[in-house]
């Protein structure tokens, strides 16, 4: 850890990634297409396929995911390893609020490097997290949408 604070600085902030509502959609998904099996093997098909989609996210992350804000930059942690990029590693940002709820819906990130972030609103504080990369990254392209608003 030593590394990452000799290249982005001190820890500012911590935002672990709440999976649990992933991995409780995927399965009920799951747990409904088994018990429509009646309905013929094309609903079971498509119930596993939409399954797959919080499932994998789960599979990704991992329970312990989570995003660190540092002076100089962003860390992301997963169960495969972690991630860092500097502030000016920044590209692109595109960030998705939902005004209904004034939550993050989404927010995507793109690196200089070719690489790519994607923030889901199971971010803890993911409003707070998305507000940090624009203020942090101005020079970035930022679109900002709106779901249903």
């Amino acid at each position: 850890m030593d590394d990452v604070v000799d290249r982005l600085g001190e820890l500012l902030s911590t935002h672990p990634v709440d999976n649990r509502y992933h991995l409780a959609t995927g399965t009920a998904i799951a747990f409904g297409a088994v018990l429509t099996v009646e309905l013929g093997i094309t609903v079971v098909a498509l119930g596993f396929v939409l399954a797959f989609v919080p499932l994998a996210r789960v599979l990704r992350g991992g329970v312990r995911e989570r995003f660190d804000v540092h002076e100089n930059g962003l860390v992301h942690h997963r169960r495969s390893g972690r991630r860092s990029w500097t502030w000016g590693e920044v590209a692109a940002l595109r960030v998705r609020w939902d005004p209904r709820r004034r939550t993050l819906s989404r927010c995507v990130v793109r690196f200089s490097g070719g690489g790519r972030l994607v923030i889901h609103s199971g971010a803890v504080d993911g409003p707070l997290l998305a507000g940090t990369l624009l203020a942090r990254c101005p020079e970035a392209v930022a679109v900002r949408r709106s779901r249903g608003g």
